[in-house]
């Protein structure tokens, strides 16, 4: 039996090898090749959270019959390597002299102009693959259409990262670091029922609409299983925590600060003080001063005293918060990051207050976010207000001595000097 399956479904057959797991020992995916319909499906996976790919057969395929088989999952997740996208994937279906099924291919290496035979011995289909294959043909899910798919991926992906997501008849319900909040619906996403998804379902959301020829995807959830089909393919995924997820409530929360600042010379100041200075490393302490005109980093650890003005716009906020100090991780700063500034170099920062007076720092991905894209803890210190401001204007002050000097280095330069002493040397 050769199945011939076009070159057309390389990129199908690459999405369904990169949902196999190897790491499992013995995993086997189960084939099912039908005569009738003149296609081959795959399925792999532990149920409930199995995957089910459908290929139609090439006119050119010969011989074929019904057969439901199990493979290697390993020989299955090397296919879409043993065949360039622009080569037919063939593959042949034999029975020996003992009458054991195997499978085999050729595998043209253009790289070093060599072709090896690939075999691998077939076995029975997986049970509970074919248990899942029937109870996928009694599902009922809810149909939507790719497009408005297409524009729920979008969303998401401008709210990463999150844990879990949910698009409600009237909000967006975003969960990051375990806490919840809500955020308007645009008016481009109708969806007549609320869908869950998380980061890593966002990912393969946005691969099965840019491979799959359906306009319209089939969802479907029981419990804390989630499934997307079309007519190539069935895939599950795991919603782990919906549970405390839906009993939550979004957590309340006042902005007292708000400020645009250079991100990358503040993030760069962090790093130069972590890396090369193993006592604040370890301390990991670092102060945000904040006044009408100017921000600044410092760092206050024996015997050390650096601080580093930083250009800051927008800032908004009563007069006792603006000229304030705050202290922080710098580990915690540096570890985020940011895709898209709101300007060149920029990031928009807020001082956020939740329940219980606690203080965050939150930051931003693009300027008209209404939610931080990444949170970290800060803590209001005024009583090092005076010690920043005083270092700020010895740095001042030794900017204008510098300025001052620079006509006797011009002179010294130029040779203005007595020559006379000079031919002395």
């Amino acid at each position: 039996m050769k199945i011939i399956i076009s070159h057309s479904n390389h990129a199908q057959l690459k999405e369904l090898a990169s949902k196999i797991d190897t790491r499992t020992p013995q995993n086997k995916v189960t084939v099912i090749v039908s005569k009738k319909e003149q296609k081959i499906v795959f399925i792999e996976g532990k149920k409930p959270l199995c995957n089910q790919f459908n290929f139609k057969l090439s006119n050119q395929s010969t011989g074929i019959k019904d057969k439901k088989y199990a493979i290697d999952a390993s020989f299955v997740k090397q296919l879409p390597d043993y065949f360039t996208t622009k080569a037919d994937i063939e593959l042949n279906i034999r029975t020996d002299s003992k009458q054991i099924l195997y499978m085999e291919l050729q595998h043209i290496n253009t790289k070093h102009n060599a072709v090896a035979l690939r075999r691998c011995t077939c076995s029975a289909a997986e049970p509970e693959h074919l248990e899942y294959l029937k109870d996928n043909k009694k599902m009922k899910p809810s149909k939507v259409s790719k497009t408005l798919i297409t524009k729920v991926v979008e969303e998401a992906t401008k709210n990463l990262p999150f844990e879990l997501l949910e698009f409600r008849k009237d909000c967006i319900r975003i969960q990051r670091d375990g806490e919840v909040r809500d955020k308007p619906l645009p008016d481009t996403l109708d969806l007549t029922t609320p869908l869950i998804i998380t980061e890593k379902i966002t990912k393969h959301l946005a691969a099965l609409c840019e491979t799959t020829n359906s306009s319209d995807i089939e969802i479907d959830q029981v419990g804390e299983v989630l499934t997307f089909k079309t007519d190539e393919c069935t895939v599950t995924h795991s919603l782990a925590g919906i549970e405390e997820f839906r009993a939550k409530t979004p957590t309340k929360m006042k902005t007292l600060l708000h400020f645009v600042l250079d991100f990358y010379t503040f993030k760069e100041e962090l790093r130069h003080c972590l890396k090369a200075y193993k006592i604040i490393k370890k301390e990991n302490r670092a102060m945000l001063y904040l006044n009408k005109e100017q921000a600044a980093v410092a760092f206050f650890t024996e015997p050390y005293e650096f601080v580093l003005p930083i250009e800051v716009s927008e800032i908004i906020g009563e007069n006792t918060e603006i000229d304030s100090v705050y202290h922080f991780s710098p580990k915690d700063l540096i570890n985020i990051k940011i895709k898209d500034l709101v300007g060149a170099k920029t990031a928009q920062f807020d001082i956020i207050q939740e329940a219980g007076r606690k203080l965050k720092l939150g930051v931003y991905y693009a300027k008209d976010d209404i939610l931080p894209s990444h949170t970290i803890s800060i803590e209001r210190d005024d009583s090092q207000y005076k010690k920043v401001a005083s270092l700020l204007a010895s740095l001042n002050k030794n900017d204008k001595n510098k300025g001052s000097s620079e006509p006797e280095e011009l002179i010294e330069k130029n040779g203005f000097f007595n020559s006379d002493f000079e031919d002395e040397y």
